[in-house]
């Protein structure tokens, strides 16, 4: 959870794939998907961004 709170991108697949309650890994993705977001601005989705995204859709 801190990890996603504090944006570390490289912790995105490893929280993906750690045993814990699905819920919980996605607010931690959704809190490095935000921080991400905010650091790019309005450009376009980056790769990054898309692979967060798609881990998060792969827990739901």
């Amino acid at each position: 959870m801190d990890l996603g709170a504090i944006g570390y991108l490289e912790a995105a697949e490893p929280i993906a794939n750690t045993l814990a309650e699905n819920s919980l890994k996605l607010i931690a993705l959704q809190g490095i998907l935000e921080h991400h977001l905010s650091q790019i601005g309005d450009k376009c989705l980056s790769e990054e961004a898309v692979k967060i995204m798609k881990l998060m859709d792969s827990l739901l």
